[in-house]
């Protein structure tokens, strides 16, 4: 299952925030080894346009990942994984 195909099941959860979706998918991700340390998130434009959420949206669920210590914007490049999924479980 790719990264975004784990997002969308999520979406049917309206407890929570769009971004929480987008947070909750990438870490179950990282926890089952799917996204490994350096592999890149989908761009924004990618994500806008498969999940139909705003870039504001899926740029705060970017944001709250890499205050998490789990991601880092690299300028001009993208998102990528900078934890493993040890990080991810203690949270």
């Amino acid at each position: 299952m790719n990264i975004i195909e784990v997002i969308i099941s999520f979406q049917s959860d309206n407890r929570l925030f769009k971004y929480e979706h987008i947070i909750k998918g990438i870490n179950e991700s990282i926890a089952k080894d799917e996204l490994k340390v350096g592999n890149q998130l989908p761009s924004l434009n990618i994500m806008v346009k498969k999940l139909g959420y705003s870039s504001d949206t899926i740029l705060k669920g970017y944001r709250k990942l890499e205050d998490m210590g789990l991601v880092e914007s690299v300028k001009n490049k993208g998102y990528f994984i900078i934890n493993n999924k040890d990080k991810v479980l203690s949270e």
